[in-house]
C-alpha cells in the first residue's frame, strides 16, 4: 500500500510501532457449525503469520508455540432467544426496583 502511494507522489512514513502487535486473541466469533468455527481460527492465523513473515522475513514468531488455542471463536447460535418483553421490577411503593428488568 504505501509503495502504492509512493508511486502516485504521496509520501506516507511507517509509523513505528514495534510493541504493538494484532494476534489472533484480540479476535472474537462465533459460529454455529463446528467445522466453520475451526476454519476460522485456521484463516486467521494463516492470516497472522503471513502478516508476520512479511513484516519480520524469516524470524519465527515468539513465544513458541506459535499456534494456541486462545477459545475466542465459540461455536454456538449468535441468535438470542426471545421470550417477550421483561417486566419492570417495582418496590413496595411502585417505583422501579435497582434490581432493573425481570424475565417473563
Amino acid at each position: 500500500m504505501l509503495a502504492e502511494l509512493d508511486g502516485l507522489g504521496e509520501k506516507q512514513t511507517v509509523m513505528h510501532m514495534e510493541s504493538v502487535r494484532v494476534t489472533p486473541a484480540q479476535f472474537h466469533g462465533i459460529e454455529i457449525k463446528r467445522w466453520a468455527k475451526e476454519i476460522a481460527e485456521l484463516v486467521l492465523w494463516i492470516g497472522y503469520l503471513q502478516w508476520h513473515f512479511r513484516m519480520h522475513g524469516k524470524n519465527l514468531p515468539v513465544p513458541e508455540p506459535v499456534l494456541r488455542d486462545y477459545k475466542n471463536i465459540e461455536c454456538r447460535d449468535a441468535v438470542l432467544a426471545y421470550d417477550g418483553e421483561p417486566e419492570l421490577v417495582r418496590d413496595e411503593k411502585g417505583k422501579p426496583s435497582p434490581a432493573g428488568m425481570a424475565r417473563p
